[in-house]
């Protein structure tokens, strides 16, 4: 496996992840108080620690976007 290939995988992750990313967070900003009102109901919790648990979400999967999708794929970006 060479750098091309591995930087041709990290950048299609990278697109795949942003494409989830993107519905993800249109969904929460469309749909916040009947996805709120499902994720209270499924877990359990009140509807203010549901829309908290959506933020966080969306929060903590755009640091996995740049943290195991961006950042490898630039340092193989700039090893070329």
């Amino acid at each position: 496996m060479n750098i091309e290939t591995l930087r041709q995988f990290f950048l299609c992750w990278m697109l795949i992840d942003m494409a989830i990313y993107i519905f993800t967070v249109l969904a929460v900003l469309f749909a916040t108080q009947s996805l709120a009102r499902l994720q209270a109901k499924l877990f359990g919790v009140s509807e203010e620690i549901a829309l908290e648990m959506l933020y966080r979400y969306v929060a903590f999967f755009k640091l996995f976007i740049i943290v195991f999708n961006f950042s490898p794929w630039l340092a193989l970006v700039l090893m070329k």
